[in-house]
């Protein structure tokens, strides 16, 4: 298990996202340290990496990373702050995701590497 990205969240609390064995996952504590949530996702045989989280304006939190589903694809989902996806997209093109940044026009920068 590894963690690769730990932010602190708007309520004093943080979020942190990375990798177990085969599948990959996201956890919330508060501001006192306490497990408020915590979500494993399992994709059959593929290997997926959950790199980088940011915390949206409306609270919800952006995971970004890479699947072997289909040739390394970026995986992009938003998830409310209690573990509820509210969308969640793989993007082919052997390009996986490893940073995201908050723009100052209130857009987002995808970083990643292209290994085609």
């Amino acid at each position: 298990d590894q963690v690769n990205s730990l932010i602190q969240t708007s309520d004093g609390g943080f979020a942190a996202c990375g990798k177990f064995t085969s599948d990959y996952g996201v956890v919330k504590l508060d501001n006192t340290g306490a497990l408020t949530m915590s979500k494993r996702f399992y994709n059959g045989s593929y290997t997926e990496n959950a790199q980088t989280i940011v915390q949206l304006s409306s609270t919800n939190l952006l995971i970004a990373g890479t699947s072997s589903n289909t040739a390394n694809a970026a995986l992009l989902m938003e998830m409310q702050i209690n573990g509820t996806i509210v969308s969640s997209k793989q993007i082919s093109g052997n390009s996986p995701v490893f940073s995201i940044i908050k723009t100052g026009d209130g857009g987002y920068l995808l970083a990643g590497n292209s290994l085609t």
